[in-house]
């Protein structure tokens, strides 16, 4: 029960325990050649594919292309150019002036996905969850292809932390007299199972508390059990467990309901509430008949180490749940 009473603390930091995602990419290209004027990415997208579109007008007119420059029309093994064949793609694919620093000595940048607009906002966390195989490409003036990366992939959200770790940054790095592409990876460890439960804590909140409290009611019966307790000695502690639960989650509700905000008082009256149901409990264990038998001590010590169970439940769901 106690674990019911901490996943709103818990859920409020879901989104940020993951390593976050880029909302855009910039692409760093390392000694272009001087014909080049532009630089696109190129994703895996066909005609079937619903964000596909023949022709992104918007785009040839911001770069003073024609829909028969061979960009436009270039396929490479099913890898097509993001910027005039993803619906509304939002890209600055001319290469800027050279930026400054030793890190990006000889570079020239472009960038994707970007915008104020929520969709804008979006646009790039869609290509890392179903385009994250990609490839570059080097354009003249007029959108002809003059050289083309390897392939490279970028970690996707939907795996929340890749094997070997998490894009930490948007920069691409290419080299075109080489042809290395580094790509900005940190290394962290990956959560298998925190990955499979933030998801869906996020989109289905009632969903997972509703599980935690199941558990919650089968650790006090696993207790009881191994405390001798059987028939309506385990009924009533099944009781007491979904009374107290339903008394701080209409608690919880009630102050998320009136908006308090001061998270260390809520926290300071949550461990209140948590005495009082307890020792309420323990009240309720001693006043009724069905205990009658059990003696004080039996009592406090069934709780305490039920309560200790319980606890430990909290801190490790609280660990694979928000620790990356």
């Amino acid at each position: 029960m106690v674990l019911i009473v901490f996943m709103p603390l818990v859920a409020t930091p879901v989104a940020a325990s993951s390593p976050p995602t880029p909302s855009n990419m910039r692409i760093l290209i390392k000694n272009p050649p001087r014909v080049a004027v532009f630089a696109d990415i190129l994703i895996r997208i066909n005609e079937r594919d619903l964000n596909f579109t023949a022709v992104n007008e918007y785009n040839l007119a911001l770069f003073g292309l024609n829909a028969q420059s061979e960009i436009v029309g270039f396929n490479d093994n099913g890898f097509r150019s993001f910027t005039f064949h993803y619906r509304d793609a939002t890209s600055d694919i001319r290469l800027g002036e050279p930026i400054q620093g030793r890190l990006y000595e000889n570079s020239l940048a472009v960038r994707f996905g970007y915008g104020e607009r929520e969709e804008f906002r979006t646009q790039f966390r869609d290509l890392l969850e179903n385009y994250s195989d990609m490839k570059i490409a080097l354009l003249d003036y007029a959108g002809n292809v003059i050289s083309v990366s390897a392939r490279f992939s970028l970690p996707s959200p939907r795996r929340g932390v890749s094997i070997t770790g998490a894009w930490l940054g948007e920069e691409v790095f290419y080299n075109h007299m080489t042809g290395e592409i580094t790509v900005n990876i940190g290394e962290l460890r990956y959560n298998y199972l925190g990955n499979i439960i933030r998801p869906i804590l996020y989109r289905s909140p009632l969903l997972v508390l509703s599980v935690i409290a199941l558990f919650s009611v089968v650790l006090e019966i696993v207790t009881g059990i191994c405390f001798g307790f059987r028939g309506k000695k385990m009924v009533l502690i099944v009781f007491a467990n979904l009374l107290t639960l339903a008394f701080v989650v209409m608690f919880i509700l009630w102050l998320h309901h009136w908006g308090f905000g001061n998270e260390d008082l809520f926290f300071l009256m949550l461990m209140l509430l948590i005495v009082v149901t307890y020792t309420a409990k323990i009240l309720l264990y001693r006043i009724s008949p069905i205990m009658k038998d059990i003696s004080t001590r039996k009592t406090l010590q069934y709780s305490i180490i039920a309560n200790t169970i319980s606890f430990s439940f909290l801190v490790g769901a609280f660990l694979i749940i928000v620790i990356r």
